[in-house]
């Protein structure tokens, strides 16, 4: 059984800094009684009292906080040496609320209410949006999110077709993503690639950098890339600690990672980007769906993705290009480009006897492949520097859709299929090009045999570490983090005012909660 409570209030005195949230205040605490306590009639002709202890003194105690028919109660805290914070945690832990005439005492279990803000920044886009502006494509249908100084422009790319965009109306402005947390909930270990609400102290403080508004305090959101005692670099768009490449789970990937094209149409199906079958293959498409209908033991031809820089240009070309870190949230925003190594292709596959599906991604320079062969029900693979397939026996549902998933991140090679990670194979060859030459505009090229259906296929890439400002494409700190510092950046890095501009961490104390991702 819970008690809910939240908690408000004004401040004795206007505190310099978000960190002065441990100024005596005058606290509002409501409580809010589970319907259970009224479940008897002695509950409900009895009075409660409720009994608050902070720091080993008591702050609070009322013998009457709700009535006969009264589910909730406010009342005011006062204390010299109470704050805000230290009530919350105190109400957390000792809240203690009893029947007075003759029931037994029950001691509930409190829950904190959330506290709710709103993103007011782009740092952490796309995953966490601040005040932006939607478009819709006239030519696919696709609605693009922008940020608000960008799509005041009102001339952008759409990523999905590649087409050109101009409109005379801005539409209406969007509030940023709503973000809840809990303030004194239970101890929680930080840990990498956890997206956290800070307290915004120090360098950041000043840019306001996904400011969570909350009277005169200011929360920030980013992620943790790096904990105590450890050094971390950018290789080439990749995390490395102590000088060894770190690796992302299946779902870590998922969290992070940045939709590039989505095969999911609502209009015209002519564009300059997307998927397109080579000159005598006997691919088909209807709508968001390709089959293919060659015989068993033949192959069907490629189909291909063919990618596109679509960011606005002076001379108003959309250049075939590759994959690049490129933000249609931000585009606007003039800044170097990078080709990506990491990327993702997920959708769905339908397949009758004795037909096989190849897909392969470009990472850099190299090819990985995967076949599923449901004549030998058989997956099988190959990464940069092995010279032959492994081959892997597992069941592949026949005339049925299955989902899948690929990815060549933090150059490993992961399948998944149906939910359930099937296949996880790091390169062999760890030797990679950084000239743009060495990258292709056709990333990612799918081949079948036999009887073959794909549909809703959704490409995506890595997050792309860079420096600062996004101008460095090899960094590194340049010294080992201490005992109690973790290293912060937000997910859209090149506007990001974060650890790296600061060359610092933040401390444990900073880290106020975590965000289900």
């Amino acid at each position: 059984m819970a008690v809910f409570f939240s908690i408000s209030g004004k401040r004795c005195r206007r505190p310099s800094s978000w960190a002065t949230m441990n100024a005596p205040v005058r606290q509002e605490l409501r409580i809010a009684f589970p319907r259970q306590i009224f479940a008897s009639k002695v509950m409900v002709r009895n009075e409660h009292s409720c009994h608050i202890v902070a720091d080993g003194s008591s702050v609070f105690h009322s013998r009457s906080i709700v009535g006969p028919f009264s589910m909730s109660r406010s009342f005011w805290v006062n204390h010299p040496d109470l704050t805000r914070r230290s009530l919350l945690r105190a109400a957390a832990a000792t809240v203690t609320v009893s029947p007075l005439l003759g029931c037994r005492k029950a001691e509930l279990e409190p829950t904190l209410s959330s506290i709710r803000g709103r993103v007011t920044s782009h740092s952490m886009a796309p995953h966490l949006l601040g005040p932006h502006v939607v478009w819709e494509c006239s030519t696919c249908g696709w609605e693009i999110p922008m940020a608000w100084e960008s799509g005041l422009d009102k001339d952008f790319v759409c990523p999905q077709c590649g087409v050109r965009q101009y409109s005379e109306v801005v539409p209406q402005p969007v509030l940023g993503d709503r973000v809840d947390f809990v303030l004194g909930e239970k101890e929680w270990e930080p840990d990498r690639f956890d997206v956290v609400v800070v307290e915004a102290s120090g360098p950041g403080k000043e840019t306001e950098v996904n400011a969570l508004p909350g009277g005169d305090e200011q929360r920030l959101v980013k992620r943790i890339i790096g904990l105590p005692g450890e050094s971390l670099a950018f290789r080439h768009g990749d995390l490395y600690i102590d000088d060894r490449l770190t690796r992302k789970s299946w779902n870590q990937q998922l969290q992070q990672s940045v939709l590039v094209h989505g095969d999911f149409w609502k209009k015209n199906l002519q564009a300059k980007v997307g998927w397109r079958a080579d000159t005598g293959a006997v691919w088909t498409r209807d709508m968001d769906r390709w089959f293919s209908q060659s015989q068993s033991g033949t192959k069907s031809g490629r189909l291909v993705y063919h990618h596109r820089r679509c960011v606005v240009t002076p001379s108003g070309d959309v250049p075939r290009a590759p994959i690049e870190d490129t933000l249609a949230y931000s585009q606007s925003q003039p800044r170097r480009l990078n080709p990506v190594n990491d990327l993702m292709l997920r959708g769905q596959w339908r397949m009758a006897d004795n037909s096989r599906l190849t897909c392969s991604l470009a990472s850099g320079d190299r090819i990985v492949s995967v076949i599923w062969d449901l004549d030998q029900q058989r997956v099988m693979t190959q990464v940069p520097g092995q010279l032959d397939f492994v081959s892997k026996k597992i069941h592949l549902p026949q005339r049925e859709w299955a989902h899948f998933g690929v990815s060549c991140f933090d150059r490993r090679l992961t399948v998944e299929l149906q939910g359930v990670v099937i296949v996880e194979e790091d390169f062999v060859d760890k030797n990679y090009t950084n000239k743009r030459s060495g990258y292709s505009t056709e990333p990612i090229v799918l081949e079948a045999g036999g009887e073959v259906e794909v549909q809703g296929l959704e490409i995506r890439r890595d997050l792309h570490l860079v420096g600062p400002y996004g101008d460095e494409t090899q960094w590194e700190l340049g010294r080992k983090l201490g005992e109690d510092e973790y290293f912060l950046i937000g997910d859209n890095l090149p506007e990001s005012a974060d650890s790296r501009i600061s060359r610092r961490g933040v401390s444990r104390r900073q880290l106020l909660a975590r965000l289900d991702p």
